[in-house]
């Protein structure tokens, strides 16, 4: 039987309306940005693209990307159907691990490493929110 090789030419094209693109470059300026809206709106990709902006901008090597669990972190994020940096960086990424945490190699200068967000984390990111809502409100 013989086997063939799948090779992935294209990736998804990225079709950003004029509303995102402007978040996208509120992103890179701003330190706290937070995204509204429906599900499938778009908010998972515009900041995954905002990050590889930054990600091929900085001089910073090691960068960490969190969800709920390694496994989620690393599909809404380095995966994303699609749209997530494994793709945005093809042919300059690898997947591997760091210290024993898996990790996402982009042009061997650059590390995003995956993890879960601890109840800690989680506690600080509601207070954080709570303080966002009051201050746009």
């Amino acid at each position: 039987m013989e086997t063939k090789t799948v090779r992935k030419k294209r990736t998804i094209p990225y079709n950003f309306s004029e509303k995102h693109i402007g978040y996208i470059k509120n992103c890179i300026e701003c330190e706290i940005n937070v995204a509204e809206g429906t599900i499938r709106a778009g908010k998972t990709v515009d900041n995954i693209y905002a990050f590889a902006y930054v990600l091929r901008n900085t001089e910073d090597r090691i960068h960490l990307a969190t969800g709920s669990t390694v496994d989620n972190a690393k599909l809404n994020i380095g995966d994303a159907n699609g749209f997530g940096l494994e793709y945005i960086f093809r042919g300059q990424s690898s997947w591997g691990k760091y210290k024993s945490n898996e990790a996402l190699f982009i042009c061997a200068r650059k590390w995003i490493i995956f993890d879960r967000v601890t109840y800690d984390c989680k506690c600080i990111i509601h207070k954080n929110i709570a303080i966002l809502k009051d201050i746009i409100s």
